[in-house]
């Protein structure tokens, strides 16, 4: 325990601070450590000749279809939702 650095208790009383919290610093973060600084790339940045070209997509996707996955490998739309899910109630559980 260090006081300078612990968090007030109050955070952690309130269901929705203790939620947004996280994901909001989460997204900051991410937002920033981008190169283009707090904007998102955009879809027509040119730092990438090849990036969101619909030949780059095709490839990536045609070679990861193309490895061999495990049986209890879940659908592709399972990922965001999980995901979402498990952040969710790790900021509640905190």
């Amino acid at each position: 325990y260090i006081p300078s650095i612990t968090l007030p208790s109050s955070i952690f009383q309130s269901a929705p601070i203790s939620i947004l919290l996280p994901s909001t610093l989460g997204l900051v973060s991410g937002l920033v450590s981008q190169p283009g600084g707090s904007k998102p790339k955009a879809p027509s940045d040119t730092s990438n000749p090849d990036r969101n070209t619909y030949s780059s997509r095709n490839a990536i996707q045609t070679k990861y279809k193309s490895l061999r996955q495990p049986p209890f490998r879940p659908p592709p739309w399972v990922f965001a939702p999980a995901w979402t899910t498990l952040y969710v109630l790790m900021g509640y559980a905190s």
